[in-house]
């Protein structure tokens, strides 16, 4: 910044609004930095406050008497009441101690449709914020950012709710008051940083640590336009293209329109739909690929970059003290996009994989997939059913991620008996499998202690020599057997008609060295695991490995990635069982159900193929193949609604019933 711009450029038409301390170390820090003119608006009825500015006008006149400082008034403190105090002046200044959302979101409005500037502070429970630098002008300007976009990306973890409220100390008030002047000056200099608008200061009001903190524009925030929903659509042609498939152009969904204001009681409700919302294509019309734009780790790049415990995107994105092995883990935290502000946390979704890398990235995709999840809930009208959201570097991997996203949901739902069904039918249904299992748990405790009682006197009566390795293989066999729980071949026992049903199969040659990792560490950890096929999900493979009491379905474009779901849920749960203090969250498609009937009356060999970790065309078109011959239709929506998630492939995956013409 030029020296003799910053000293001689000085900012008029200034209105300072607020009430508290904060408001007042604003004011001084205004005359200190030698604005000479503006105007002092207080805010509420505090009487200690009025008595205090009019002390602090009659000092400031005699410390600065060239300084023209006036007092505006406020009449009602409603959109009419800040229109009229706003109006005459260009840049308005708000720092309040209270931390009224509902009043700043309000002022911001004002400001917006007055054409004015805006600059806020305020203190929220134990934690000071200062900015962003809301400017007038351009529409893509207020786009940047905002004080809601800024309030809805905020975290409540990062405000420290639920501690004491403590009162504002003058120097954290001073520290936030020179904050904002700071930023002031350099915008009137016309030095403003990149971004200003898309930044905020975070000020701890008890150790007076700060620093600045970037956001991103929420796709909820006013100032939006409303997205045409055939931007939406992908036409068939586009995943012909890319994909070699044939597929109809997607027909039109019904969509609901997002209308939504932030109130003072922090509500959430529907807001317009993020502008900007357009299909990429290169110059022959395909769709853009984003890995075209990426470096080959690019990935990692960009998901640190969402990575904030303060404003992010990603809460967290790290594998914290979770265990490494057999498999490498890593956890994820996305923050609702939903919440009215500040915003809260989903839960934390906890990935796997062969390797760190590996397991990074998949947390990251998946943690994507949740954050789109919960917009495609907003914006998806409730009639159409559920979708299954796929995020990816590619958009085969993408298209991938959200079909078997969709298949995974449709055989949770078949197998909770949650299709088709009523409410109240649900709820009688999930409450008789629950009374049935406790019974289960209750008799094969009392089978177990008789069992363990018949052992124990067959075992007197019989010598030593001849009865130490029977004892033994029976005290190693129930190691692993504790009340309530199953053995692998106890863990398909189930009274016809409550649980899902499988046949069993024999593995035969299994080249896929996933497959055959899992396996090998499972039969390490919890004996050799039970493996049966069950009913196919729209014409799709699903397998089921029951060990350590329990059965884990997982279903797959074909027979290697169904089994590697099955196998890797299966892993995961024996690992966090395993290592109890190191495991925590939601684990990313684990279909996990007590027992289930299994037919082993004549096991079915089956060979495993080999297949990498690439998303190939190939299988893409290979699937849509099997929706097609299952006569249904494949619809895929553009989800990437967000300018951050065009770096990505981001689809929903719906079918719909009814031949599809190719």
């Amino acid at each position: 910044m030029s020296p003799y711009r910053f000293l001689t450029e000085r900012p008029s038409g200034i209105l300072a609004v607020g009430s508290g301390p904060v408001f007042f170390s604003l004011a001084s820090a205004l005359i200190g930095s030698g604005v000479a003119e503006f105007h002092l608006c207080l805010t509420g009825s505090a009487q200690a406050d009025r008595q205090r500015l009019a002390e602090w006008l009659r000092g400031a006149r005699k410390a600065a008497p060239e300084a023209k400082v006036r007092e505006a008034a406020i009449g009602r403190e409603d959109a009419d009441g800040w229109r009229n105090t706003v109006r005459p002046h260009q840049t308005i200044l708000y720092a309040s101690q209270k931390g009224d959302p509902g009043e700043l979101l309000l002022l911001e409005q004002i400001c917006r449709e007055e054409n004015k500037t805006l600059l806020p502070a305020v203190c929220l429970h134990q934690t000071g914020v200062a900015g962003p630098l809301v400017q007038p002008g351009l529409e893509e300007v207020w786009l940047e950012g905002g004080w809601e976009s800024a309030w809805r990306r905020l975290h409540m973890a990062a405000l420290g709710k639920g501690r004491e409220r403590l009162p504002v100390s003058s120097a954290a008030g001073a520290l936030l008051a020179n904050v904002l002047v700071s930023r002031l000056l350099k915008y009137v200099a016309g030095e403003s940083e990149a971004g200003a608008g898309s930044s905020i200061y975070l000020l701890d009001l008890q150790t007076l640590e700060g620093s600045w903190h970037a956001f991103l524009p929420h796709p909820f925030a006013a100032g939006r336009k409303d997205t045409a929903i055939e931007n939406l659509q992908i036409p068939g042609r586009q995943l012909e293209q890319n994909a070699d498939c044939r597929l109809e152009q997607i027909s039109s969904q019904q969509f609901k329109q997002i209308s939504e204001r932030q109130h003072e009681q922090n509500s959430v409700q529907r807001l317009k739909q993020i502008s900007g919302c357009r299909l990429e294509h290169t110059s022959d019309g395909r769709h853009e690929q984003p890995s075209d734009r990426w470096p080959p780790d690019g990935w990692f790049s960009y998901f640190s970059g969402l990575t904030s415990r303060q404003t992010g995107i990603f809460h967290a994105w790290e594998e914290g003290a979770l265990s490494q092995l057999p498999l490498a883990q890593c956890r994820v935290q996305t923050a609702d996009p939903l919440s009215g502000g500040p915003a809260s946390l989903l839960p934390d979704i906890v990935c796997a994989g062969l390797t760190h890398e590996e397991a990074r990235r998949e947390a990251g995709l998946a943690g994507i997939e949740a954050y789109v999840s919960r917009l495609a809930g907003a914006l998806l009208d409730e009639t159409d059913g559920f979708i299954g959201i796929g995020a990816g570097v590619t958009m085969e991997e993408g298209l991938q991620r959200g079909l078997e996203a969709y298949l995974s949901e449709s055989l949770r739902r078949r197998t909770c008996g949650q299709i088709c069904e009523q409410p109240e039918e649900r709820g009688q249904e999930r409450k008789q499998v629950q009374e049935q299992v406790q019974e289960q748990v209750q008799e094969q405790v009392q089978e177990q202690v008789q069992e363990q009682v018949q052992v124990k006197v067959q075992a007197d009566e019989r010598d030593q020599e001849q009865t130490e390795e029977p004892m033994h293989e029976q005290r190693h066999a129930r190691t692993r057997e504790q009340p309530g729980e199953r053995t692998n071949e106890q863990a398909h026992k189930q009274p016809p008609g409550c649980m899902p049903s499988a046949v069993c199969i024999r593995l035969g040659k299994v080249d896929d060295k996933r497959c055959r990792y899992y396996l090998r560490a499972l039969s390490i950890m919890q004996g050799e695991p039970l493996i049966g096929l069950g009913e196919a999900v729209s014409g799709f493979p699903v397998f089921w490995v029951g060990t350590g009491g329990a059965w884990y379905g997982g279903v797959g474009l074909n027979n290697t990635f169904a089994l590697r779901h099955a196998l890797r849920a299966a892993l995961m749960k024996a690992q966090h069982a395993q290592y109890p203090s190191a495991s925590g969250g939601w684990t990313a498609n684990v279909l996990e159900i007590p027992s289930l009937q299994l037919k082993q009356d004549a096991p079915v060999r089956v060979d495993i193929g080999e297949f990498d970790e690439t998303f190939e065309p190939e299988v893409l078109s290979d699937a849509l193949k099997v929706v097609k011959r299952n006569g249904q239709h494949f619809n895929a929506l553009d989800l990437a609604v967000e300018p951050f998630l065009k770096e990505l492939a981001v689809f929903g995956v719906m079918f719909r019933e009814g031949e599809t013409s190719l």
